[in-house]
This record gives structure tokens, C-alpha cells and sequence, in this order.
């Protein structure tokens, strides 16, 4: 079902943020619930909209498995709205404790995907000009695409079903592997290909916004 309080609000940003998130950090640790080694990821997403004073940014982090990719918990938190977003491998998703489904009945031309371009694409014209033919395509097929320069807070939207497509050009490591156990979790459909992750609200969505990608690629 679609939800209403999942649209990008465009307020300003209120004074409850009142600290620039912290940096990067890959700390290793031992996972209490699996009780093997696991490594930390953590990063602030939304850097430069938290210095404009634009309401799209949060922290994520995410444990993954000594050696591995696949993160087995992950956490993404948005202080202006004040959502908390967790996820574990198998077990499902929430926000601020209340279960996550990705549900949506809209289709993609009357959709809205949010498009993210990774910076490998940005700094590289090449790969910049495919991101550029990604959105036309993306724009001729759906309603309306939003870009927020906050992947985590996109990841979140399409988790609960706000959005019903997302587009990862070139996604960034930190940022993926807390956002995409978070859309895995609450039913997301996806797949990665040419390093372009696609995710869903459904399968029939999945295969149009992946044909309209295919297009420019």
C-alpha cells in the first residue's frame, strides 16, 4: 500500500541536527549475534544537504562478515524526521520499531525513482554521460525522478514503500551496504549489473526500470 508519509518532504531543515556527522570509519569488532568476527562500516550520507541546510541527510552503518560483502545488520538514522531505519540479515526491517514492507500499487509511469550517481560516475566523463542517458531514460518512462544526494535516505523511502524505484550508478561501498540490506529486508526487489544496482517496489517494476536502463547502457 501506498504511503503517504513517506514523500520527500522539502521543509527546511529544523535545529534538532545539531552536529555534523562524523567521518567514515571501518572499525572490526566481534558480531554478538553471530558470534563470528564481522567488520563495521558507518558513514554520514548527505554532507553537502546537511551545509545547505537541506533536509535530506542521515548516518548509516552496517556489520559485515570478516572477509565478505554481504552485511548481516545495518542501521540508518534520519534526524530531522527522527527515523530510525534497522535491518538483520533473514529477520526483516523497521522504522522507529514498526515493520517496513516495500509495497507499492503504483506502476513506473506513474512512479517516482530516485536516481543516484555514485562519484566513480561523477568524476569520470565517461561513466558521467551513461548516468546522464540513465535519467533521460528514466524520465521518459516513469513520472518523475528525484535526485537527493542522500542514497541512505533514498534506500529508506523505497523500504517503506514511498518510492517505487531506485537507481545506484556506480554505488559507493558504505553507503550500499547499509541501504541495501535495509531494501532487501522490507521486500525490495533489485539486481546489480555494470555496476548499476536497480531496486523495486515489485517484479513487474523491477523489469520495466531495468529495461529502461538497459536503453542508455
Amino acid at each position: 500500500m501506498q504511503t503517504s508519509t513517506g514523500r520527500l518532504n522539502a521543509a527546511s531543515a529544523t535545529s534538532s541536527a545539531t552536529r555534523t556527522p562524523t567521518t567514515p570509519s571501518t572499525p572490526r569488532s566481534r558480531a554478538e549475534t553471530t558470534g563470528r568476527e564481522s567488520s563495521g562500516s558507518s558513514t554520514p550520507d548527505g554532507t553537502n544537504n546537511f551545509a545547505s541546510g537541506i533536509p535530506s541527510f542521515s548516518t548509516a552503518v552496517a556489520a559485515l562478515p570478516e572477509g565478505g560483502t554481504d552485511p548481516l545488520v545495518s542501521a540508518i538514522y534520519e534526524p530531522v524526521p527522527d527515523a530510525l531505519y534497522l535491518a538483520r540479515r533473514g529477520e526483516g526491517a523497521t522504522v522507529n520499531g514498526d515493520p517496513l514492507s516495500a509495497d507499492s500499487e503504483l506502476s513506473l509511469d506513474r512512479g517516482t525513482v530516485s536516481l543516484v550517481v555514485g562519484l566513480p560516475a561523477i568524476r569520470d566523463p565517461d561513466r558521467a554521460a551513461t548516468a546522464q542517458r540513465i535519467e533521460r531514460s528514466l524520465r521518459e518512462q516513469s513520472k518523475r525522478v528525484i535526485q537527493t544526494w542522500s542514497p541512505t535516505v533514498d534506500f529508506g523511502l523505497l523500504a517503506r514503500g514511498a518510492i517505487e524505484g531506485l537507481v545506484y550508478v556506480h554505488p559507493q561501498g558504505h553507503e550500499q551496504y547499509a541501504g541495501a540490506l535495509l531494501a532487501s529486508e522490507s521486500g525490495v526487489v533489485s539486481g546489480e549489473r555494470d555496476d548499476v544496482y536497480v531496486g523495486a517496489s515489485n517484479p513487474e517494476t523491477l523489469t520495466a526500470i531495468r529495461s529502461a536502463v538497459a536503453t542508455a547502457t
